[in-house]
């Protein structure tokens, strides 16, 4: 048989499918395209038939195991060469995955680890990839091998997004086409067909910064529901519910934020028992249980993470499961964590209710003789509120002026430079002393303690002391 005969044969059938699995959801994308390549006079066809790929996306909730940042999907492809001859000559097959259009930014933050496996059953989430080849998409992935006419290839796909904030939109969706491009090679002829789909992110919000500075309201988003912890309970196991907003000095509806490490991920903190943190149930089952337990800060079921949905409204997505905590709209109705699906039940706001005093806020005296005498500020405080900023006033109704400001956020102490210049080099002192009002401003200005500070003048220079 001549090399010119087995070529006007049909070349090659391709059936592509591809799953996404993560912990206990479940979801198919196909891909779902028919194509045909001529490769030239007195040559064949090269025709790939897909079918069955649709929509992939990856949700806050697509972790590859609890307690991970990482967004996962798993699945696999088929590549059968059916071309029509009576030789058993294996030929080339390569296959190559890439970006066709779309969002860089998805494509770019989103690995693809391809390696082949005997049978597409194998491409589970919990498969361990052998031999692969990896690369984003936006750089492409190629892959190749021989194959012989009625011949299969099977491929396991995994996608894996690193940090779900790599892939984070404020609309919370970002889009791109992935595009396989299947080439087969006999002698001088090549053909390729492609095949693209859709791969999407949902409801993956920008991380947001929350202060740990203030006691807060947090209602139900357009709403006047608030968190509450049922009947003012202090014991571990106690309800998270819905309940109106009372505006009055009722502790158990006020929470803050508590990032301690500084990583996106933080606990509630209820102002009535402060022992108690926020807790989701240790499942990844979407309507599962939210409570209020005893504080344990190496946890991931206290830890959530606020995403920003729109000005000033939140998300808070677990970092246990991936799942987003959801409160009814009704009087004693209790919290639960499910899938973030951007309903009303999921979007929360904070009212400021108090701020949070910095504790010990006291002076101590540098030196004892020169010019180098100053004063020391000091004060502790159970969240990291910083920089802090020490200000002086000249009178009570004068505006007040920065005389030091704190090295970073878990400083808990300053000094005033020596010796002392502006302000107080135009305001003036005397040799007993001339006392001015001193206040300690958190990194949000809040003003978190007061005190004051002397000012000595020797006729030479000025010195601080404490009053």
């Amino acid at each position: 048989m001549t090399m010119r005969t087995q070529t006007r044969a049909g070349i090659i059938a391709a059936i592509v499918a591809f799953s996404v699995l993560a912990g206990t959801v479940t979801s198919y994308a196909y891909w779902s395209a028919t194509s045909q390549a001529t490769l030239g006079t007195g040559a064949a066809t090269l025709a790939t038939t897909a079918t069955g790929w649709s929509t992939a996306t990856l949700g806050n909730e697509d972790v590859p195991a609890a307690s991970s940042n990482s967004l996962t999907s798993t699945g696999s492809v088929t590549i059968t060469n059916t071309t029509s001859t009576t030789s058993s000559s294996s030929q080339t097959m390569s296959a190559t995955f890439s970006r066709a259009s779309g969002s860089t930014t998805l494509a770019s933050a989103t690995t693809l680890t391809v390696w082949s496996v005997a049978a597409a059953t194998s491409c589970t989430a919990a498969a361990n990839p052998t031999s692969p080849t990896s690369g984003t998409w936006t750089a492409g992935v190629t892959v190749s091998t021989t194959l012989a006419p009625g011949a299969s290839v099977v491929y396991c796909l995994r996608n894996t997004v690193a940090d779900r904030q790599n892939a984070d939109d404020t609309s919370g969706t970002l889009t791109f086409t992935p595009q396989l491009a299947a080439t087969l090679s006999i002698s001088s002829f090549t053909g390729t067909t492609t095949t693209t789909s859709t791969i999407s992110t949902q409801y993956v919000y920008p991380l947001a910064s929350v202060s740990s500075g203030y006691w807060n309201y947090i209602k139900r988003a357009t709403t006047e529901w608030c968190w509450d912890v049922s009947g003012g309970s202090t014991t571990s196991g106690s309800l998270l519910i819905s309940y109106a907003c009372k505006n009055n000095g009722d502790l158990n509806q006020d929470f803050r934020f508590l990032d301690a490490d500084g990583d996106g991920y933080g606990d509630f903190q209820p102002r009535h028992a402060t022992n108690l943190r926020v807790e989701a149930a240790a499942s990844t089952t979407s309507g599962s249980a939210v409570d209020l337990r005893t504080a344990a800060t190496t946890t991931a079921v206290q830890q959530w993470q606020p995403q920003l949905t729109g000005s000033g409204t939140y998300q808070f997505v677990n970092k246990y499961s991936g799942l987003c905590l959801s409160m009814p709209a009704t009087s004693t109705g209790v919290a639960t964590q499910v899938t973030c699906n951007g309903g009303a039940d999921q979007k929360f706001t904070f009212t400021e209710r108090a701020v949070i005093s910095v504790t010990g806020f006291g002076c101590a005296n540098l030196l004892t003789s020169g010019s180098s005498r100053s004063v020391t500020y000091s004060w502790s405080s159970d969240y990291s509120g910083g920089p802090y900023v020490i200000q002086a006033r000249r009178t009570s109704t004068t505006a007040y002026t920065t005389i030091a400001t704190s090295a970073n956020s878990a400083s808990t102490s300053v000094s005033v430079p020596a010796p002392i210049g502006a302000p107080f080099s135009t305001w003036g002192g005397s040799s007993g002393g001339t006392d001015y009002g001193v206040q300690i401003l958190n990194a949000d200005g809040e003003q978190v303690g007061t005190g004051q500070i002397s000012i000595y003048d020797t006729g030479s220079y000025l010195y601080a002391r404490c009053t």
